[in-house]
């Protein structure tokens, strides 16, 4: 079923790996099947259950590898800065561009620095956001400093959030 689908949809499509929790004997089975593939190198999961599909991933991981290509490649690579970002779409997400639905962005900083100031690289994020994002009707980004994997600092702001500097800023974000 699964492989049937995405040759239809996505012949160009290369297999990664399967799970096939359908196969498996289980006294109530209701586990689905998946399979990953790569396309035009985004990895996305396909997931079938009963006959049918149920979650076709490739729309949200590549929207989500576009959003790594602005916030990865285009601001944290460039400056050498190492973080796990992740992405929520409250819209219709099936492309980035005229993507102007509602997002949610989480960045983590781990273990470079326990107070924001340390990081130091938050409020320069907000600028460029301010610029790249404003495409977007919505968005919301939360930042996290985690060090001994726990978080230490963390603060919210939204498309309408206004710092008129780097004190106001850094002084928005809360321990624990």
């Amino acid at each position: 079923m699964i492989l049937e689908y995405a040759a239809e949809h996505y012949p160009d499509a290369q297999f990664i790996e399967g799970h096939y929790n359908s196969a498996k004997l289980f006294i109530w089975n209701t586990l689905g099947d998946a399979i990953v593939f790569t396309l035009n190198d985004v990895e996305f999961k396909i997931t079938a259950e009963a006959g049918k599909i149920l979650i076709d991933g490739f729309p949200e991981a590549r929207t989500c590898a576009q959003f790594d290509k602005i916030i990865q490649d285009n601001f944290l690579e460039p400056q050498g800065i190492s973080a796990i970002t992740d992405y929520s779409f409250v819209d219709n997400y099936y492309e980035i561009y005229p993507y102007t639905g509602s997002l949610e962005v989480r960045i983590k900083s781990v273990d470079h620095g326990s107070t924001p100031r340390e990081v130091g690289w938050f409020y320069d994020f907000y600028k460029y956001w301010k610029k790249e994002g404003a495409f977007l009707t919505s968005y919301n980004v939360n930042l996290y400093i985690i060090t001994d994997h726990k978080s230490m600092y963390h603060m919210s702001y939204d498309d309408k959030s206004e710092f008129p500097d780097e004190t106001a800023f850094y002084s928005a974000f809360v321990a624990g």
